[in-house]
């Protein structure tokens, strides 16, 4: 791929390097003041600065002080014997750096600001020179060093460390993973690195596989709302420390099968594709749904909505969000790796009061305090009454408060509008990160049920 190639010129005697970019840029680009970008290298980095951009030979460059210097993509080629400790550095770079100058791209970071030195230090370019390359890069160049590593059901705390999981396929197959078209039609079902990875144990391999398809649940897990991506990026670090390296490839037996099963799949999803109705219907959804995602994306990508909140009003807030079956709201203010307990019994709740609401044109959700306080008025039969009916938050040590709940839920079987009234005593275990509160631990103590009962 001939963008973003370097090129070495002498230019009036000068040794320089230049970038060589698909089109001319605008001429307006080189008013006012350049950004900086940063070399680093072990722990510490230093101030990089491109000197012009010009014309040689018909051909435009982004020229700079004479480097051995290769792209990204290098780790794939010629860098991929030590691929896997310079992403390591590329790591700790962008933990590094100053946020306000990574900027990240719906929690990505675009591979064309990524340049690796002779010296194994790695140069990250100024976001003002990535807004120049997305602008002049036509569509189908772009999609391979940003588009390509969007998947969708991406939770943006875990997105970076996804996509250095990705920058790892990369260098050990030398494609990305959801660069082929098939793959994505195929519900993003990537070729399994088990199947061509030689020396890997199997272990790694699983884990390059099981990362790429983790669900938003178990990323939530990994990766916290309270961290940036690049905080999060210590998990990605702690797991590649050991890892196998270089790889070397074969071509399993498996590959083939693989292939041949994908391409079946895909024929029946593109057959069915053409049906007029449904696929406009499809469409549509999915218009729906990626715009639902990318407000969630857009949330989580900010300051968690609890960094100012006490221990209690932090609790409340996470009780507002079960009984609103809100489990971004519930776990806004969790500390990587701790799990919420009741995120499965929302999340499910969740999805059945959407898919009702899509079918009957009305949300069955009825909050149980807002009903007692209406005097408990009669329900339609197919209402889900829900939410915590009243509850006490006490402080029982330092940093740790105890929550008492009367919650009332639907309750499973044939009769309609059978409601469960249980009890609950929940232990919340904080730490303070900077000046907010983290939710350390959850924990029930007792969930004793106590009554079930009809409301016709």
């Amino acid at each position: 791929m001939e963008s973003f190639k370097v090129v070495n010129h002498t230019i009036k005697g000068v040794a320089m390097s230049g970038i060589k970019l698909k089109e001319e840029p605008p001429r307006n680009f080189m008013s006012g003041v350049k950004e900086v970008g940063y070399i680093y290298k072990d722990g510490s980095y230093r101030e990089w600065q491109w000197h012009s951009l010009a014309t040689i030979d018909e051909e435009s460059y982004l020229l700079f002080d004479r480097l051995e210097i290769y792209h990204f993509n290098a780790i794939a080629d010629t860098l991929r014997p030590k691929a896997l400790p310079l992403l390591r550095n590329l790591a700790k770079a962008l933990q590094t750096l100053p946020p306000s100058f990574i900027n990240l791209n719906c929690g990505l970071i675009e591979t064309w600001r990524i340049y690796f030195l002779g010296d194994d230090s790695v140069l990250i370019l100024p976001q003002s020179l990535s807004l120049l390359f997305l602008q002049i890069t036509p569509p189908e160049i772009r999609a391979h060093y940003f588009d390509y590593y969007l998947k969708p059901n991406l939770e943006a705390p875990f997105t970076l460390c996804h996509q250095f999981t990705q920058f790892l396929y990369f260098a050990i197959t030398g494609s990305l993973p959801y660069g082929d078209e098939k793959v994505r039609l195929d519900k993003w079902r990537h070729l399994p690195i088990a199947l061509v990875a030689k020396n890997l144990k199997e272990e790694e391999a699983a884990w390059i596989d099981s990362t790429l398809s983790l669900k938003g649940a178990e990323q939530r897990q990994i990766a916290s709302s309270a961290y940036s991506g690049e905080e999060n990026l210590a998990w990605w670090l702690d797991k590649s420390s050991d890892f196998t390296w270089p790889v070397e490839l074969e071509e399993g037996e498996g590959i083939a099968t693989f292939r041949e099963e994908q391409d079946k799949r895909v024929a029946r999803r593109l057959f069915w594709k053409k049906r007029g109705p449904l696929i406009v219907t499809l469409v549509i959804g999915g218009l729906i749904v990626i715009s639902f995602v990318s407000s969630i994306i857009s949330k989580q990508l900010a300051p968690p909505s609890t960094a100012n909140l006490s221990p209690v009003e932090i609790i409340e807030s996470f009780i507002e969000g079960q009984d609103n079956l809100d489990v971004t709201q519930m776990g806004a203010a969790l500390a990587r790796g701790t799990k919420n307990p009741f995120e499965r019994e929302s999340s499910t709740l969740f999805v059945t009061t959407k898919v009702r609401e899509a079918y009957e044109r009305y949300n069955p959700l009825i909050n149980a305090r807002e009903w007692v306080a209406e005097g408990r008025p009669p329900v339609e039969e197919s209402s889900l009454l829900w939410g915590n009916l009243e509850y006490s938050i006490e402080e029982t040590s330092p940093l740790t408060y105890r929550l008492t709940t009367l919650f009332l839920a639907p309750k499973g079987g044939e009769e309609a509008l059978l409601i469960e009234e249980i009890e609950r005593v929940i232990d919340f275990t904080f730490r303070e990160k900077k000046n907010y509160y983290l939710i350390d631990k959850i924990e029930i103590i007792e969930e004793t049920p106590l009554k079930s009962y009809r409301l016709d």
